[in-house]
């Protein structure tokens, strides 16, 4: 649930909702005995509250990178592999209206440019 509002999930349980990392105000994981408002949930529930604005302009902007100095190479390649990969992201609240209308909004990005080497399974002849 995002926001109270039950988000469908597809045959793989992935749903096509994901707030950003910095839009997360709250998340609760409920497993047993939650109230009925989660009347179908069987297993589990995992409930997210996103940020909102307020009466005071706030941001932040953030970045994530990895690349191939800590990734370690497989058995059978010389070197690692290449790779850089970049998540990033912004978010920006405040009001629309003083004390009456307030607005948020969040972008996160992810950008992977990876090269891997494959063993060859073919045997050369005599």
């Amino acid at each position: 649930m995002v926001n109270g509002v039950e988000v469908a999930a597809n045959r793989n349980n992935d749903t096509n909702v994901r707030p950003s990392v910095d839009a997360v105000e709250e998340f609760k994981i409920l497993t047993s005995s939650f109230a009925p408002e989660f009347g179908r949930a069987i297993g589990g529930v995992v409930a997210i509250q996103t940020r909102s604005g307020g009466n005071v302009f706030h941001g932040s902007l953030y970045e994530f990178l990895r690349n191939n100095l800590t990734t370690a190479r497989t058995f059978f390649a010389a070197a690692p592999a290449a790779l850089k990969q970049n998540n990033f992201g912004a978010s920006a609240g405040g009001p629309a209206i003083h004390n009456r209308t307030f607005v948020f909004a969040s972008y996160e990005g992810l950008r992977i440019r990876d090269l891997f080497s494959y063993l060859d399974t073919t045997v050369p002849s005599k």
